[in-house]
């Protein structure tokens, strides 16, 4: 191979490609030409030299190191024969430049023969074979380099039907999502097809090589390829190109929930068979956050439970559990990798943005994306899988739920302390191997366990503080919009809610405005309104609950008020009576027409007011000379009492106002 720049050289540059025309070594100058323009241009040498070292320009017919020729199965016979034939090439090219045609190379080299450095004499082959050398040139880096590997039989001694009836056995059979076919099944279908069709002779049969052969040859290198469940086959098959590493303790978290395969006792002796743990990890220290063991399976809530315990102080939980752990880890966390879940969704998780939390969700069953928690998960039910109640059996969940139901079951709150117990004590102690590199720095001490890894973070850098509660408060909170009455407080799903705090938000929104309002959907007993002035969110107390009332979400609040009134029974019979006959009488029709009952409802009214001016204001006696005397003892004559004509007159449209004392 020559290392050093010639004249007829092709440069590949950015600009296109340029053919080196002269080289003034002594002036340290070269001149290129572009091929299709010849339009030429100098540049320095030295210029030219760093372009090429940078990468910014290449010779496209420079040879290549005989050590980097044969990518592929080529022979010591095979790259001997290359230099020959390079020697061979390069004498030929020599004698053309002088002039000669290559007819009259070739011819000229076959008469006077050819050496090589140790002045032995080379086999330079027939005419024809000079003009394939000259004719392959050296267009690419293995052109004279002969293909001695292929000669021979290397198709497995079987036909190419043969290769395409395996083929198409594959397609049918093996290359199925959880396919019942696996290579030994497929050798023998294979073998029974080819013998029906007279692809094999009698005694001849297909090995399990041949196949495996046709299957990594022809159809895909790796044997799971479309056999998997894709959603499982993205963690499966995943490549680990680099190395995840965190920049400092809570930059980088995962959180993920895991269905626990024990069998505990409830209360009253039931068996509860269905338990779930969500836990969250620090990826810098590897050290657990915080834990959330479940009855039923997460919620949004349960997530963002486990979140704020992540970012709260657990010295009085550590207290109650006994737990031996003398560091507490709480904090912030930056990022924080979940699951793509339906408790890791909603509004309410897009809000973490708001105490300075980013969410990355990993698709569904990619563990390789989130691999700190994966690892403690799988480390967490191997150490406690010889606890009463454990249904793994050879490293599988639920393989032995009979026999675990007749063990002496622990309680769920046992359960809990053994968790805590083995992630504060077992795990934050465990030696980690990927904490003990070769670039550990022993002066700097950072620790090979997540508990020593904790504790440099706390004496030598910072650790993100816990948020703002109100801050917090609304990130999980629900939020809806009700009004706000001086009387009835906020109606919210059926529950009125006031307080001593309900003067002063009726003061500053005014009655029966619109406020925000603020309530977890796991407690019914209180709701939250931002103060108008300061925006901390005051309390409104459930007027239903006390000090001792748990805290129900309103679900089930609503389920234990409908068994409350159906616990009454049926209403009384006097009860049903009384409303029988209440609608009776409101639905009896009268015989009277409305017009004369509103008249005699008018008289009786005209004749009660004007008995009620008589009793306030009585007329004084007026025969004071003697007793009053009854009318039907005084004698009045027929023609004393005068003769009343009364006169038809039209009715005119007058309003009369009757005035009711």
């Amino acid at each position: 191979m020559n290392r050093y720049l010639q004249k007829g050289d092709l440069i590949a540059t950015p600009n296109g490609e340029r053919l080196v025309k002269d080289i003034w070594a002594a002036e340290g100058v070269v001149e290129l030409i572009e091929p299709m323009e010849l339009i030429s241009e100098t540049v320095r040498l030295s210029e030219l030299r760093a372009h090429l070292a940078a990468g910014n320009y290449r010779i496209r017919n420079r040879e290549a190191p005989i050590a980097a020729v044969a990518l592929h199965d080529a022979s010591n016979a095979a790259r001997k024969k290359e230099v020959v034939n390079r020697l061979i090439l390069a004498e030929l090219k020599g004698r053309i430049r002088r002039g000669t045609t290559a007819h009259q190379a070739i011819c000229g080299l076959l008469e006077t023969g050819l050496r090589d450095s140790d002045d032995r004499p080379i086999l330079l082959g027939s005419e024809r074979t000079m003009y394939r050398i000259l004719a392959r040139g050296d267009a690419h880096a293995q052109a004279q380099l002969p293909q001695f590997h292929l000669r021979g039989n290397h198709g497995g001694g079987h036909s190419d039907q043969v290769v395409k009836l395996v083929l198409q056995l594959v397609e049918e059979q093996y290359a199925k999502v959880k396919s019942r076919f696996r290579v030994p099944a497929l050798t023998k279908l294979a073998n029974q097809q080819a013998h029906a069709a007279g692809l094999l002779r009698d005694g001849e049969q297909l090995g399990r090589k041949f196949v495996r052969k046709v299957l990594v040859e022809h159809w895909h290198p790796d044997l799971d390829y479309r056999r998997l469940d894709p959603r499982l086959a993205r963690s499966a098959k995943a490549v680990a190109k680099q190395r995840i590493r965190a920049g400092g303790a809570l930059h980088r978290t995962e959180a993920d929930t895991l269905h626990l395969p024990f069998v505990t006792r409830g209360l009253g002796g039931t068996i509860l068979v269905e338990s779930w743990l969500m836990l969250t990890i620090d990826c810098f220290t590897s050290m657990p956050l915080s834990w959330r063991l479940m009855k039923k399976r997460p919620t949004v809530d349960d997530t963002l439970a486990c979140l704020e315990r992540a970012m709260s102080p657990k010295r009085e939980l550590f207290v109650a559990l006994n737990i031996n752990c003398p560091v507490d880890p709480y904090g912030t966390p930056i990022k924080v990798i979940v699951d793509n879940g339906p408790e890791n969704k909603g509004e309410r998780v897009e809000r973490l943005t708001l105490v300075g939390i980013n969410v990355e969700r990993a698709p569904a069953h990619s563990g390789h994306r989130k691999p700190f928690i994966e690892r403690l998960n799988g480390a967490l039910k191997s150490d406690l899988e010889v606890l009463p109640g454990c249904t793994r059996f050879n490293g599988k969940d639920g393989e032995r739920t009979e026999q675990a139901i007749e063990e002496d079951l622990m309680t769920f709150e046992e359960l809990e302390r053994w968790i805590v117990r083995w992630l504060y004590e077992q795990w934050a102690n465990r030696t980690l191997e990927r904490f003990i590199t070769a670039d550990y720095h022993l002066e700097r001490g950072d620790g090979i366990t997540p508990m020593q890894r904790w504790m440099q973070c706390e004496h030598a850098s910072s650790i993100p503080n816990p948020p703002d509660p109100d801050l917090w408060n609304i990130v999980k909170l629900v939020e809806d919009t009700r009004s706000i009455s001086p009387k009835t407080g906020i109606s919210l799903e059926g529950f009125r809610f006031r307080g001593e705090n309900l003067p002063k938000l009726i003061r500053q929104y005014g009655p029966n405005a619109n406020v925000p309002v603020f309530y977890s959907p796991v407690d019914y007993r209180c709701v939250y309104v931002p103060d108008k002035d300061s925006g901390r969110l005051l309390m409104l107390i459930n007027d239903e609950v006390t000090e001792g009332s748990p805290a129900f979400d309103f679900d089930e609040a609503k389920r234990r008020r409908k068994l409350v009134r159906a616990s009454g029974g049926q209403p009384a019979d006097a009860l049903v009576q009384f409303d029988k006959d209440l609608m009776d009488a409101g639905t009896k029709k009268s015989k009277r027409n409305s017009k004369e009952t509103n008249r005699e409802q008018h008289d009786a009214a005209l004749l009660e007011a004007a008995m009620a001016r008589r009793r306030e204001n009585p007329l004084p006696v007026t025969n004071s000379d003697g007793p009053s005397q009854s009318s039907s003892e005084v004698f009045i004559s027929e023609d004393a009492i005068p003769d009343f004509n009364v006169s038809q007159r039209p009715r005119t449209n007058v309003l009369t106002v009757t005035t009711y004392e």
